[in-house]
């Protein structure tokens, strides 16, 4: 029978269950495939062959409450404002409220972004790993207000953060419930501990400074210059055959912060007045050079074209802006050009926000800055933090100058990521 079952290779793929029930409904398989599991079975017994049992995939975060979730779905409402909120009232004391809450955003996956002695904030994300709602809880005393907010731009909210306050509530709940007093006693003086840094060993030296090159502005400025005839020729070379709007400001924009970001790093020039007048000039260079290098190249393939760079803009305006067939005329150009103006800056700005507080930070050996988030732990002020960094080997003033500048930064990604 084995030799000549044409069944046989088949369930040599099948796991035991399966097996098992061809064999229990043999009504509903052919014979030949019946024996074929048999003899499958039995040849396993034999062999002392055990099957591997797949590794089940354990659910985390909100994937353990979907139950949950399902079930109040039907209570969540469309709603004309984006988002929502909800109170309770509890008997846990305060600080222990706070552990709660923290260990509820571990719980759900959710990220947390900041905390205070009244409020904790988080950020959901959706399946796509992109924020969707940020979450709030406000702490008095034994009030606690959760709020969620859209922050994905949607107008509408369909539900989503009437599940997202309903959700940390019962996580809140649960946890508040499993935890004994000695357990919620354990985790509020560890976290008071943090707070106060109390494990915290005061180093005896401090990872000497590195030796900083003197900053230089015209490093950027060169940078940038390369930045903006190159980027403004290709894009009027690519714009000659096709013009996609938006993706070209945004892929500009994201080409100028890159190169004169590398002119940063290179001039180690961190002036922010500085470096927003370097990005003006430099984007609406990019704008208008843009124009011109088309204009040279309309030069370039007729021989006869006799117009300066500003007639040929004139007649360009008069002619206007053809958005697929249809004419929006001068209008449309100001529209393109404010367009242009507003998303290569706006994309340059941000990518650039990023890349300068990452400089910074990464300008400072890490214990020089947990040693200074120490001493703003203790309430030191900035005197007498550059004092206690003196006396670490950091003699300097434009070093220390450095230790506040990422310090700042720290600050600014944190309100950055808070949104």
């Amino acid at each position: 029978m084995a030799q000549g079952n044409r069944f046989l290779d088949k369930m040599k793929k099948k796991s035991k269950y399966e097996l098992e029930q061809i064999i229990q409904n043999k009504s509903n398989f052919q014979g030949e495939a019946v024996e074929a599991a048999e003899f499958e079975l039995k040849f396993r017994d034999q062999n002392g062959i055990e099957e591997e049992v797949p590794d089940i995939p354990v659910p985390s975060g909100e994937d353990k409450y979907q139950d949950y979730i399902q079930s109040i779905k039907k209570n969540s409402k469309v709603r004309l404002t984006s988002k929502f909120q909800s109170s309770f009232h509890t008997s846990i004391p305060k600080e222990s409220i706070y552990i709660i809450i923290e260990k509820a955003f571990e719980e759900l996956e959710w990220v947390l972004v900041y905390t205070s002695e009244t409020q904790v904030e988080a950020k959901r994300k959706n399946n796509f790993s992109n924020f969707k709602e940020k979450i709030t809880v406000e702490i008095d005393n034994s009030n606690v207000t959760v709020k969620s907010k859209s922050i994905d731009g949607a107008l509408i909210d369909s539900g989503r953060n009437y599940i997202a306050v309903r959700l940390l509530t019962k996580v809140f709940n649960d946890l508040a419930a499993s935890l004994s007093e000695e357990e919620l006693q354990e985790l509020t003086t560890k976290r008071e501990r943090q707070n106060n840094w109390d494990d915290y060993e005061i180093p005896e030296k401090l990872t000497p400074p590195p030796k900083y090159k003197e900053p230089n502005i015209i490093l950027p400025i060169i940078f940038a210059g390369f930045g903006v005839l190159s980027l403004a020729g290709l894009f009027a070379l690519v714009s000659k055959f096709i013009y996609v709007i938006i993706l070209f400001e945004v892929l500009i924009g994201l080409g100028l912060s890159f190169v004169v970001g590398e002119g940063i790093k290179h001039g180690n020039y961190t002036n922010g007045l500085g470096l927003k007048v370097i990005f003006i000039f430099s984007i609406i260079s990019i704008v208008v050079l843009n124009q011109y290098f088309q204009y040279l190249l309309v030069l370039n393939e007729i021989s006869r074209f006799d117009l300066n760079f500003v007639e040929f803009m004139s007649h360009r305006l008069q002619q206007g802006f053809y958005l697929k067939e249809i004419n929006t005329g001068i209008i449309g150009w100001v529209v393109i050009f404010i367009l242009q103006l507003l998303i290569i800056g706006g994309t340059a700005f941000v990518h650039m926000f990023g890349t300068l507080t990452h400089f910074a930070i990464k300008r400072i050996p890490d214990d020089v800055l947990t040693f200074a988030f120490y001493l703003i732990a203790k309430n030191k002020s900035v005197d007498q933090i550059r004092s206690e960094l003196n006396s670490k080997g950091w003699t300097d003033s434009r070093a220390q100058d450095y230790v506040m500048e990422a310090l700042a930064a720290i600050k600014e990604q944190s309100d950055y990521a808070r949104g």
